[in-house]
């Protein structure tokens, strides 16, 4: 069946339809998936915009793209993948997501491709979609293939955040450099998951002791209390953190079963690409390798699943991060900005 990952995707569907005598047939449904709520799918076909009821559908499934991105465009496609807003749309190529406001990447449009109509129709869109939902409307530009959008806000004044530096490396590479650096080596994958009896412990833990990095298919609330007491963390945040089905939640425990230090990892829908997020250590437990050690794991973990490539996201200013993220063999491929609209006053 379908996921909200498959919006901006073309989709065949089997529904069900209820002819006015009462008798039902089955028909298929061809087209554009643009929209997925609790209710219902929303396809644009031919013949204009149909809302499907999921209780209406018999199967579905996305069909192959004919759309050939930039290895850009294919890597901030799989990035929003890793990191999904409960509310997303389609403009054209263009992602339009919405999580309540909780975080950039997640509350942004993603301007991959053509949105289907004149660039400043585009941006009047992306403006309205967000003014809809209480949101200030904000563009997550990559470059260099963002160029056109860029002058346009800027046109438009629009005021941009700091640069964010979009990094990947091979795996293996990975892997090699953070189990030198990390104070402990990663622990393998258990084959039959069993929970930890401890505070810190989330539903299928892998491997674990204080100490040790462990494994989660699921974040402790040990865990969720490390980014909740950086950024906050409603409802819809968790939604984003938890919302990728291949995911595995690293951390450091003390003997109490608070987290020292933590990681998220999740697996791009073609198995190939690891995206590492949420790396945090607590001020108290800092140069001890804990940092390397989560990113150990979690690369371990993907090579075992078959993954051959890692992303990660950081701020431009952040300097130690990327001292570690370069001794780990992380290369920078782009940069991206995201562009806020200006609130008008008066």
């Amino acid at each position: 069946m379908l996921t909200h990952h498959d919006v901006g995707h073309r989709v065949t569907i089997q529904r069900t339809i209820t002819e006015s005598d009462g008798h039902c047939s089955v028909a298929e449904l061809v087209g554009e998936l643009v929209g997925f709520t609790e209710t219902h799918l929303v396809v644009t076909t031919v013949r204009g915009s149909v809302q499907v009821p999921h209780d209406a559908i018999k199967a579905a499934k996305r069909m192959p793209s004919q759309r050939r991105f930039s290895m850009t465009g294919q890597l901030e496609r799989i990035a929003a993948e890793g990191w999904p807003a409960p509310d997303v749309s389609h403009l054209g190529d263009w992602l339009l997501r919405a999580a309540g406001g909780w975080t950039a990447r997640a509350n942004s449009a993603l301007p991959v491709g053509s949105p289907g109509r004149p660039l400043a129709a585009a941006v009047d869109a992306v403006a309205a979609w967000y003014s809809e939902r209480g949101l200030q409307p904000a563009i997550m530009i990559p470059g260099p293939i963002g160029g056109r959008v860029t002058a346009e806000v800027r046109r438009r004044g629009w005021v941009s955040d700091p640069p964010v530096l979009f990094m990947t490396a091979p795996l293996g590479t990975v892997v090699a450099a953070a189990a030198a650096t990390s104070p402990a080596p990663a622990p393998a994958p258990a084959p039959t998951p069993s929970p930890s009896p401890s505070r810190g412990g989330g539903s299928g833990a892998e491997g674990g002791g204080s100490g040790a990095v462990r494994l989660d298919r699921t974040p402790s609330e040990s865990w969720l209390a490390i980014p909740a007491a950086a950024r906050g963390l409603p409802g819809v945040g968790r939604a984003v953190i938890c919302g990728v089905p291949s995911a595995r939640f690293s951390g450091t425990y003390d003997e109490a079963g608070n987290a020292l230090a933590i990681g998220r990892g999740v697996l791009s829908s073609d198995g190939r690409w690891l995206g590492l997020s949420l790396l945090s250590v607590l001020p108290s437990a800092r140069r001890r390798g804990h940092a390397s050690a989560q990113i150990n794991a979690l690369a371990a973990w993907a090579v075992s699943a078959g993954a051959t490539h890692a992303y990660l996201q950081v701020v431009e200013d952040n300097a130690g991060a990327i001292a570690l993220y370069d001794r780990l063999g992380f290369t920078t491929h782009h940069r991206y900005q995201t562009w806020r609209q200006v609130a008008r006053t008066g």
